[in-house]
């Protein structure tokens, strides 16, 4: 069963934001300039930087609660649609190519090397579309993405994207009420 004291509420889980939203230090679709934003201990010893897209933003939440009860510095970069690869994307929201995050992804490799954090974790959604049809290799973004990563400071953890669930959650939850396994995604 659904456990009684489950938050967001099914009800509210559609209008639910966390901070990093309602701050706002991610950046949406237009922009380029990182803000610099510090959760969890202002002053913290040890400084965690999350980097990435909208599912970068996905582990907010849970880095954000680690960040308090453990005293770290948390630095949140990210911007929506917006993977960390070196490659030139197109953005269907836009109907372009997404300028915005080309010039975003050197700003952020130097707001990094200025904060110098002791763990930067990187993480995006597994699909996203370049302007040029060789880009679509995965070995090419994985290389696009290393070179990247190759400039950033401190020790650095690659996540895999978060998993894409096949049914609407809020609303198949509150269908399945009883036996919340009939909303469950395979891995």
């Amino acid at each position: 069963p659904l456990p009684p004291d489950v938050r967001p509420s099914l009800t509210r889980a559609r209008d639910h934001a966390d901070s990093l939203v309602r701050d706002p230090c991610g950046l949406s679709l237009s922009g380029s300039n990182p803000p610099i934003c510090v959760y969890g201990q202002k002053d913290g010893t040890v400084s965690v930087a999350l980097v990435g897209d909208s599912h970068a933003e996905h582990w907010f939440p849970a880095l954000e609660r680690l960040a308090l009860e453990r005293g770290w510095r948390l630095l949140p970069f990210t911007k929506y649609s917006c993977p960390f690869v070196d490659l030139p994307l197109f953005s269907d929201f836009l109907g372009r190519e997404y300028t915005e995050c080309e010039a975003w992804r050197p700003r952020v490799v130097a707001a990094l090397q200025a904060a110098r954090p002791d763990l930067v974790i990187v993480t995006s959604h597994r699909w996203f579309p370049p302007i040029v049809a060789g880009d679509t290799d995965r070995t090419r973004q994985g290389e696009a993405m290393a070179r990247l990563v190759a400039q950033l400071p401190g020790r650095v953890a690659l996540l895999v994207d978060t998993p894409i669930s096949k049914f609407d959650v809020p609303v198949c939850l509150s269908r399945h009420l009883r036996d919340i396994t009939a909303c469950e995604t395979d891995r």
